[in-house]
């Protein structure tokens, strides 16, 4: 066992000193944020930029270059709701014709259908629209219903009293998308219904367009 005395005179092992550590980390410089920023920005609007022009080409696909929906420019000449024109009925002339119209068991519904991609509307301008937004069916019968939509966004053809929620597929771009569906009106009378996705905001308020009736008889 080593002496008080050994212990005192024995050399001891300096300690190497650690080195001190960085408390705080190199921040970056001001030429690699603003890089940063240049490049996030650039990114966006190229971004944003590919997107308006992919979105604007899409109507063209369906009506032809010489008609635009509404939301691109609008529609002329000014007819009056209800005046049948030379592309078809409006929305009040198809409500009228329904009380007298043929019910069927087979229905198909067309979605912004060309050539106008809607229907007029009473300010003149095309608006979006299920045609026909009004149609007769039997009373306790099932009904087979074929939506063919010219749209690239997502609808529905919603009817609460005949519990009914249908989604309707949107057009790829290059041809109209189909959905199928089946129902049966227990008994006669008027049954509403609508879209219930936002869009045309006239089409949204005024029937015919994106809501109306099925008259079972």
């Amino acid at each position: 066992m080593p002496s008080a005395v050994d212990l005192a005179t024995r050399p001891t092992q300096p300690e190497t000193p650690s080195p001190p550590r960085d408390q705080h980390p190199r921040p970056l410089g001001a030429a690699t944020v603003f890089v940063a920023v240049i490049v996030l920005v650039v990114g966006g609007l190229l971004a944003f930029g590919a997107f308006s022009a992919w979105h604007a080409q899409q109507p063209q696909a369906f009506y032809g270059s010489s008609v635009q929906p509404y939301y691109l420019a609008p529609a002329t000449p000014v007819v009056p709701q209800g005046t049948p024109t030379a592309h078809g009925a409006t929305a009040a002339s198809q409500k009228a014709a329904m009380t007298t119209a043929t019910p069927h068991v087979d229905v198909t519904l067309k979605v912004n259908a060309p050539p106008l991609g809607g229907l007029y509307g009473s300010d003149g301008q095309v608006h979006d629209a299920f045609t026909p937004a009004y149609f007769a069916v039997p009373a306790g019968t099932t009904i087979h219903v074929t939506v063919v939509s010219y749209d690239t966004a997502w609808h529905t053809f919603s009817a609460p009293t005949l519990n009914l929620d249908v989604w309707i597929h949107p057009s790829t771009g290059t041809r109209p998308a189909t959905t199928t569906f089946s129902f049966t009106a227990p008994k006669a009378g008027y049954y509403y219904w609508l879209c219930e996705l936002p869009c045309d905001p006239y089409a949204m308020s005024s029937g015919g367009y994106m809501e109306g009736e099925i008259h079972a008889v």
